[in-house]
């Protein structure tokens, strides 16, 4: 069995099996959502099967928030927030991450490692983002005070 395969094996067994979430299995990610209105994935990187990255990604909000003003709330969320990283990609989309390593070098993490970390792994994720959202919220809010101050 590849070690591809393996890593499939032992995630979809956490995710699905103990965690409780719909999977579906992609060429280099397993894709699941950690809530309702949320799609994330956990990438999967053959060469380094010690490496966990799950990564949620979403629009930047219509409104009249600017491209530095975003990048600037994400990187706030990245220095605040433990262990996620928030950056705007090329195409003015959120991206958040989590990485951390999960077992020994070229090692598979065990599900009970797994099962043990990926629940607060995806808790600094949500946080995150919802740090982010309140940001952009609160920067939104600030902004049509001030137009109505002027």
């Amino acid at each position: 069995m590849s070690t591809q395969s393996r890593l499939v094996e032992v995630y979809t067994e956490v995710l699905s099996n103990r965690m409780g979430h719909d999977v579906r299995v992609g060429p280099a990610a397993i894709h699941f959502q950690p809530r309702e209105d949320l799609n994330a994935q956990v990438i999967l990187c053959e060469r380094d099967p010690e490496y966990l990255c799950v990564r949620a990604s979403f629009e930047a909000p219509e409104g009249p928030i600017t491209p530095d003003e975003l990048l600037r709330i994400c990187n706030n969320t990245t220095l605040r927030i433990k262990g996620v990283k928030s950056v705007v990609d090329s195409d003015g989309d959120i991206d958040f991450s989590i990485e951390m390593l999960v077992a020994a070098p070229d090692c598979l993490p065990s599900p009970d490692h797994l099962q043990a970390i990926l629940p607060r792994a995806l808790s600094m994720l949500l946080c995150g983002i919802q740090r982010t959202l309140t940001d952009i919220a609160i920067s939104d809010v600030e902004r049509a005070e001030f137009r109505e101050d002027n």
